[in-house]
């Protein structure tokens, strides 16, 4: 897929609810800012496209209900992927920004890519991960676990136009290609 098809970042937002964007920006913020945020409260991101449901059943035999994420997953993005960025850029990803984290729901509806991943290491959760390469070259990545039917995002990272090119030579092929069961690791 060439870039000159590929969405903006600012297309992906637009394609976002304006409720659920406010939802993540505010908890985001409120985060970033150490206030404290009920780690329970989750927040429904929308419907789950054909293509994550159709992976979903043929990886593990069930049927996908929703999708979600928990305040507390918001968390854990933001502490290992956006509050420090320097470590991101060293590992040649680019941090999660309050705008980027508002995108993920753009990348649940329209994935380029769903894979089976890993198993979790806290309780063993099936995984899935999708994935999405936008015009800047970026490559967005969403990890959810299936619980119960639902698909939880877990954790969420952004790789450069080169990590995503070193990872696509590493795999002997594109890492975009849906059905395969390479899994890319849990960050």
């Amino acid at each position: 897929m060439d870039s000159e098809n590929l969405q903006t970042m600012e297309e992906a937002l637009a394609n976002v609810p304006e409720k659920l964007k406010n939802w993540i920006f505010g908890v985001w913020k409120s985060i970033a800012a150490s206030k404290k945020v009920n780690p329970k409260y989750q927040q429904d991101l929308g419907k789950v496209s054909q293509k994550t449901k159709d992976a979903v059943k043929e990886f593990y035999g069930k049927n996908v209900s929703k999708q979600i994420i928990k305040t507390e997953n918001l968390r854990h993005i933001y502490e290992r992927h956006g509050r420090y960025p320097k470590t991101e850029i060293k590992n040649r990803q680019i941090p999660i920004t309050a705008n980027i984290a508002a995108a993920m729901p753009d990348v649940l509806a329209n994935p380029d890519s769903v894979k089976k991943g890993k198993p979790t290491n806290k309780n063993g959760y099936e995984t899935i991960i999708l994935s999405k390469k936008y015009a800047d070259g970026s490559f967005h990545i969403v990890n959810a676990i299936l619980k119960n039917n639902v698909l939880e995002v877990y954790t969420a990272y952004v790789w450069n136009k080169e990590k995503t090119e070193e990872r696509r030579l590493a795999h002997g092929s594109s890492i975009s290609e849906t059905g395969s069961n390479s899994a890319i690791p849990l960050q």
